[in-house]
């Protein structure tokens, strides 16, 4: 499962150049620039997007997130304890947890993203529960080419496409903004 995972976020992460405002984006961490404020979140509740059209659930768990660093979208507020914040249930019910975080966009008007850090290490579970307590995945023995992909991508942010719920975007800007 490691290998396909590998390949479908470095997908995920190489398509999203070319797509559409609003769609996935990657970002080359060493494009991001330092924070001007040196900004901690103590997230207390789990923030979560549920995407009913799409069988779907995006989130990020309680616990403490860092300014990881900016660009022209946004900061990028980096989960560091628990550091897998980042979750996603999958069409087929499957619950999937990855290093990541929160982007903030500089536009007010913009509406906040989740996104993930694009690594080998995933947890998975039939539950949340059983997700968090699972031990991360080691990326298992790869073709050369799922290797040399992998090997390219690691490290990149993937920032997942613009929530639609106007409660979930106004608790995150509130827990976010100002730090």
């Amino acid at each position: 499962m490691p290998s396909f995972l590998a390949a479908l976020l470095f997908a995920l992460a190489t398509g999203a150049q070319a797509a559409p405002p609003g769609e996935f984006a990657g970002v080359n961490p060493k494009d991001l620039q330092p924070s001007p404020e040196a900004g901690t979140v103590d997230l207390v509740e789990r923030l979560v997007w549920t995407r009913s059209a799409r069988n779907t659930e995006l989130g990020v768990l309680p616990g403490k997130y860092t300014a990881h660093g900016q660009d022209a979208q946004g900061r990028y507020f980096l989960a560091t304890s628990p550091t897998f914040a980042f979750y996603m249930r999958s069409v087929r019910g499957q619950y999937l947890l990855a290093r990541g975080g929160v982007l903030l966009p500089h536009v007010p008007s913009a509406r906040a993203r989740f996104f993930f850090v694009q690594d080998d290490r995933v947890k998975a579970g039939k539950t949340l529960e059983e997700a968090m307590a699972h031990t991360p995945d080691e990326p298992a023995a790869v073709p050369l080419l799922d290797a040399l992909l992998n090997w390219a991508s690691q490290g990149h942010l993937v920032a997942l496409a613009e929530n639609d719920d106007d409660a979930l975007n106004e608790r995150l800007r509130a827990a976010f903004a100002a730090r």
